[in-house]
């Protein structure tokens, strides 16, 4: 009963997140009839400790991005990440000079499909009634880095947000 009532959370995160950006993330509604096939094998693979290398976005010095709701993508760059396997669990933390301190817990989900969804649950807050979360694309994945795209509207046009990330 517990695994139906993560799968249905994570089924209304993958459906309804988007990263914000300069432009708002429409809204979506989750239905109980599309089902999530989670790919345990890129999962269990994630199990460990993490850190982004780098993020890069192509005209970064031209618009601004708001990575997650937290920062900019580039105070991502160093930030520690925890990623749980057995119960798709983890945290965030972020740990750049100049840029806002973060740290979080996290749920977290690969999809067959290559997304990745993500969402950060704040203190006292339990993951299923946390509904904002962000979807993103999960490539390039190997036994000690992935990355993880996040596809944005700048002026109506579609530019990645990549985070590089290895495995400390």
């Amino acid at each position: 009963m517990k695994k139906i009532g993560l799968l249905v959370c994570f089924l209304a995160l993958a459906i309804s997140c988007k990263s914000g950006s300069s432009a708002a993330a429409k809204p979506a509604t989750a239905s109980a009839s599309n089902a999530v096939k989670l790919d345990t094998k890129s999962e269990k693979n994630l199990n460990g400790s993490w850190k982004i290398v780098r993020a890069d976005f192509p005209g970064s010095g031209y618009f601004k991005v708001n990575a997650f709701g937290v920062a900019d993508p580039k105070c991502f760059e160093g930030s520690a990440w925890t990623f749980v396997q057995n119960n798709n669990t983890g945290t965030v933390t972020l740990n750049q000079s100049g840029c806002p301190a973060f740290t979080s817990a996290m749920k977290w989900q690969v999809s067959k499909e290559g997304q990745f969804g993500i969402k950060f649950v704040g203190e006292g807050t339990k993951a299923k009634n946390q509904t904002q979360g962000y979807y993103l694309k999960f490539q390039n994945a190997t036994e000690n880095t992935f990355e993880l795209v996040d596809v944005i509207d700048v002026g109506g046009q579609k530019k990645n947000v990549t985070y590089y990330f290895q495995r400390s």
